[in-house]
């Protein structure tokens, strides 16, 4: 989610009270206000003429019978908050402001609505803000001093799935919804959540409707390709945007980490990367800091933050004989460095079946040609 798409993400949060009351006809102004607030963060001119409704997470805000052509709907976001938090609490409510994927927003905006944040709640108006997003925003936005507000916020770090819950998280909406599911099919499924919520709902969903679930029992056969769906799409929706968020030392300890057994000791590390000591552990801190890896002495481990499988395929290497093809690309590397040119992306592209010709530090997609 975009981060001037927030105003989608915040539900009214009405202390006991019916949150219908509060959306529709008695308090038209809230209503409006509403509107107006919407096609502010959707950048749209105005509501067209006519009736019409929406749905803001489950709560729909009512018809257009009015006219809400003349919304003032350039107002700034303080500005249009401020107003809304005070019909709020005018009406014995108060305001949750909600913000999914923290560590990816744009650093102006942020710096923004951090600003807009803390000038609200100093006027001590009943507004909560609740933030979520990866370790990663600890390096980011967090030791941004200009986003203050987000760092004074309370912090909470959630801990990964354990093998008991990921278990439950699956058994029980299975046979919840009459469904079943086989022993050693629930135990692989539970074993390959890695931790992660996201894959747990991933495996157990797609597991479900593969069996053609609850007609039929979920078998090994279900959840192993439910698994293999997963791990894709994890590795697309995190794996991948968390990799390249990486400075290019943080990927290099990454991949040499991967590519000596998942496990490394320092010296071994530095041996396969050919960084300089003090860079490498300068990285590998900040890496251990954002749960990218884990640190035991001088032993450092991957954690499930970034796969494999992502390393591999982002640096191009041999999943067959990863470290031998590791350094085949760091002596690749090298040899363009000593030319004074600048190394290729070199990734093997399946549908065009090419290796990638532009840079390594290259944005966007891949060209063959």
């Amino acid at each position: 989610m975009q981060s001037k798409m927030v105003g989608l993400s915040c539900p009214l949060m009405l202390q006991q009270k019916d949150c219908w009351n509060a959306l529709t006809k008695p308090y038209i102004k809230l209503q409006e206000l509403m509107w107006g607030w919407i096609l502010w963060t959707l950048e749209l001119p105005q509501l067209p003429h006519g009736k019409g409704g929406v749905i803001l997470r489950g709560v729909e805000l009512g018809s257009s019978e009015a006219d809400y052509t003349n919304l003032e709907i350039k107002r700034g976001l303080r500005e249009q908050l401020t107003e809304l938090v005070k019909l709020a609490e005018s009406n014995g409510s108060s305001v949750l402001l909600t913000i999914d994927e923290l560590q990816g927003i744009d650093r102006t905006e942020g710096r923004r609505l951090s600003n807009d944040l803390q000038h609200i709640r100093r006027d001590g108006l009943p507004l909560a803000f609740l933030g979520a997003g990866l370790s990663e925003a600890k390096n980011t936005i967090l030791l941004d001093k200009r986003m203050s507000f987000f760092k004074r916020c309370e912090q909470y770090d959630m801990p990964s799935i354990n093998f008991p819950d990921a278990w439950a998280g699956i058994k029980i909406p299975v046979c919840g919804a009459n469904g079943s599911i086989t022993d050693d099919a629930l135990k692989v499924a539970a074993e390959s959540v890695d931790g992660l919520p996201y894959k747990l709902q991933l495996i157990g969903y797609n597991a479900w409707k593969l069996a053609h679930a609850p007609n039929n029992t979920i078998d090994m056969s279900a959840v192993h390709n439910a698994i293999d769906y997963a791990n894709s799409i994890v590795d697309r929706d995190i794996g991948i945007l968390s990799f390249n968020d990486l400075s290019k030392t943080g990927k290099l300890c990454l991949a040499s980490i991967a590519v000596l057994g998942r496990h490394a000791a320092l010296t071994d590390l530095i041996e396969v990367s050919g960084i300089n000591f003090n860079s490498a552990k300068d990285s590998l801190r900040r890496l251990a800091v954002t749960e990218y890896i884990t640190q035991h002495g001088d032993t450092y481990s991957l954690t499930n933050a970034v796969s494999t499988r992502v390393i591999y395929q982002q640096f191009g290497l041999n999943p067959q004989n990863p470290l031998a093809s590791f350094r085949e690309h760091m002596i690749h590397e090298s040899d363009f460095q000593s030319r004074g040119e600048t190394p290729l992306c070199n990734k093997w592209m399946n549908r065009a079946k090419a290796y990638c010709i532009l840079n390594a530090e290259h944005t966007g997609g891949c060209r063959s040609k």
